[in-house]
């Protein structure tokens, strides 16, 4: 049976803290989402409510975040998951939350060039678009 729609691809983006205080640190978060939820991503994090912060820091953990390299002190693995969220460095929650709402809120790069079979499709169907980005130091540009 064929399908008659069109499914958009699921994306991720692994980013790469390199060149910050950060250096090191790799998450890979999902970059598909609906437009709803990004609004709502928003509208968490311009508010000043400790609760609304703590909520959306873990939503973020449990619907965003796929998987990181983090560690705690004792050398122990952070779970990339809501409570994994709890763990970590204030500063670093608000680094990593600005920049994927930055790159999440950023249309996707074009397409290449047709290939020779006329074919404009970057990855079969079903299959995970991932993009890989040293944002550099988002925080601090003007």
């Amino acid at each position: 049976m064929q399908r008659k729609g069109f499914r958009l691809p699921q994306r991720t983006a692994l980013m790469d803290f390199a060149g910050t205080d950060y250096d090191g640190a790799r998450v890979r978060c999902k970059l598909t989402v609906l437009l709803g939820t990004l609004l709502e991503f928003q509208s968490m994090a311009d508010s000043q409510a400790a609760e609304t912060l703590v909520q959306g820091f873990q939503k973020f953990g449990s619907e965003i975040l796929l998987e990181w390299n983090l560690e705690s002190e004792q050398g122990e693995p952070i779970p990339a998951n809501a409570a994994g969220m709890m763990q970590i460095d204030q500063d670093f929650a608000r680094e990593l939350f600005t920049r994927w709402v930055q790159v999440v809120s950023q249309p996707p790069a074009p397409l290449p060039g047709t290939s020779a079979n006329g074919s404009t499709s970057v990855a079969p169907l079903g299959q995970t678009v991932e993009s890989s980005l040293n944002l550099g130091d988002l925080s601090r540009q003007s």
